[in-house]
């Protein structure tokens, strides 16, 4: 009885301790990889802002927000349906209050702005929990 006892105690201990061992690993993996994050975000901001710049002297440009970003999407970084998407979110706020909180309206609206299905609207905003509850 002793040694069952000491057995299931043994086997308990052996369990917490390798459940905290996977938790401090999960937990050094997730810093190595906000440090990595932060890194390769450095390293990615730096090289936008040399490139940039050097194309910005090259073509005489003014180096401004809507030169980079047009910049950014001639180089591939940036498309237009992450544009048009970014855009819906954010002009679906604005137009959601300014038509007394009627969705199917605000959508409706949406939809024709940009040229597509309602349905698809629907879904872009479900996905990012963009639509209030009532």
């Amino acid at each position: 009885m002793f040694f069952c006892k000491k057995l299931s105690c043994h086997i308990y201990l052996n369990l917490c301790k390798n459940k905290l061992t996977q938790k401090f690993n999960n937990f050094i993996k997730h810093t190595q990889m906000q440090q990595f994050q932060q890194l390769f975000l450095e390293k990615f901001s730096n090289k936008i802002h040399q490139t940039f710049s050097a194309f910005c002297i090259k073509e005489n440009l003014e180096f401004n927000t809507k030169t980079l970003l047009l910049y950014l999407i001639d180089k591939g970084l940036l498309n237009k349906i992450d544009i048009r998407n970014f855009l819906i979110l954010e002009e679906f706020e604005e137009l959601y209050s300014s038509n007394n909180f009627h969705k199917t309206q605000t959508i409706k609206l949406l939809a024709d702005r940009f040229d597509i299905s309602d349905r698809a609207i629907w879904t872009m905003l479900n996905r990012k929990n963009a639509i209030p509850k009532n």
